[in-house]
């Protein structure tokens, strides 16, 4: 699918969608559960769905055969809480998920008992329980394999000690992992000597997942809201845009947004649960995104139409998303006007005044789809984005609150 976006600058007021990271974790601790409680759901993106759908399997087959779709989260989340209550399963996936990393998650396993073998039609199939011990990962990889092992050893046998070297990047990520634990009633212990130190999680076995009293309310999504408070800060003759439904206090890593905005140059006015962002004189900074990979694609786009120099660095493992989002984002900024040069493990971008126009691909991912349709608002004329569809993974409704912001979108 493509659609064509006219310049429009944006502005009005919108509600955060529900933080998928969140209600990922919050369905399967519900599951584990055994909760008749129905979790509110908003919209359902491609990735949740592909977590619904596994999470019916693994409670009701004994040998399940679990499809991720293109869901990195599904596949890394359940992988080990299946292998700690399943004797042998069976993976899926589709699009680049496959070709993902999953190395280091895998090695823990198999030192835990497991055995991965090629499957006739899966990723991999997978034998043998997993069974407490001591495990090591890396803190430089995706926190998604800690989560998933957070999630799994306290229901085996025995405790377990989950060793993560420094440095533990997507703290935000963990973070949010060990509240759904802690609300579920799962006790696991944190020592952290100090930062020159590993971090350690002691987790005791044979715990039982058991749902709080009261149904939890997923959070706003600050991770999809971050194009729209972008959009507000580069909208020249727009009013400003509010988004509402979003916690100052969430566990989730991107709400540093409003923090990057600010340093930009935006104006950002935050009270209760809405977050204001207005035109500012932008100019580029230096931006780690160790722990905010996923706003690398919107902070290129800002960067791209601020005073100046920016620098992206710490970004290697935005290389690995849905897309190589390093060259993804590059190629796509250059296209249309912009002055962007791709490093190893990072961008250097130079601001222009505006941007010009013209044709990109969605690289199958929906945060390419979002950056370049945000990007849209400070072009010369159209952008044609080809493979909008991807936007499905993570937010359907984007091009209708696109619209209602007052954006101008056709397909073709």
């Amino acid at each position: 699918m493509k659609v064509k976006l006219s310049p429009r600058w944006l502005e009005g007021s919108l509600s955060a969608v529900q933080s998928k990271s969140h209600l990922h974790r919050l369905l399967i601790a519900n599951a584990l559960s055994g909760s008749n409680q129905h979790i509110k759901l908003g919209q359902i993106s491609e990735d949740i769905a592909a977590t619904i759908e596994c999470l019916k399997e693994l409670v009701s087959v004994e040998a399940p055969d679990l499809y991720c779709n293109e869901s990195g989260s599904t596949l890394r989340f359940l992988l080990p809480i299946t292998m700690a209550l399943k004797d042998e399963a069976a993976f899926h996936g589709k699009g680049r998920l496959p070709e993902r990393p999953l190395g280091p998650l895998k090695d823990v396993l198999v030192e835990g008992g497991c055995v991965f073998l090629n499957g006739t039609d899966s990723m991999f199939a997978v034998k043998g329980k997993l069974k407490s011990g001591r495990y090591y990962l890396p803190g430089n990889v995706s926190s998604q394999y800690i989560t998933g092992l957070l999630f799994a050893l306290p229901l085996v046998k025995g405790e377990s000690k989950v060793v993560v070297s420094k440095p533990l990047e997507s703290v935000g990520y963990i973070n949010m992992t060990l509240q759904v634990l802690d609300l579920y009633g799962i006790r696991i212990f944190i020592d952290r000597i100090s930062d020159e130190d590993n971090v350690i999680f002691t987790i005791p076995g044979g715990q039982e997942y058991k749902a709080p009293i009261e149904t939890p309310v997923v959070e706003g999504d600050w991770s999809n809201s971050a194009f729209w408070l972008a959009a507000g800060a580069i909208s020249r003759q727009g009013e400003g845009i509010d988004v509402y439904g979003l916690s100052h206090s969430s566990a989730q890593g991107d709400k540093e947004i409003i923090d990057l905005l600010k340093s930009f140059g935006a104006k950002i006015l935050f009270s209760d649960d809405h977050a204001f962002v207005s035109k500012g004189n932008l100019c580029g900074i230096t931006i780690d995104a160790s722990n905010i990979p996923d706003l690398v694609p919107i902070l290129a786009v800002l960067a791209s139409v601020s005073q100046g120099i920016t620098r992206i660095i710490k970004a290697d493992r935005v290389r690995i998303k849905e897309s190589d989002r390093l060259h993804a984002i590059s190629v796509s900024l250059n296209a249309i006007g912009g002055i962007v040069t791709e490093l190893e493990d990072g961008l250097i971008i130079n601001g222009v005044d505006s941007l010009t126009g013209g044709f990109v691909p969605s690289f199958n991912d929906h945060r390419i789809v979002m950056a370049m349709t945000i990007a849209s608002c400070c072009c010369e004329s159209e952008i044609i984005i080809d493979g909008a569809e991807a936007i499905n993974k993570s937010y359907p409704t984007f091009f209708d609150d696109f619209t209602i912001l007052g954006g101008k979108h056709s397909y073709l």
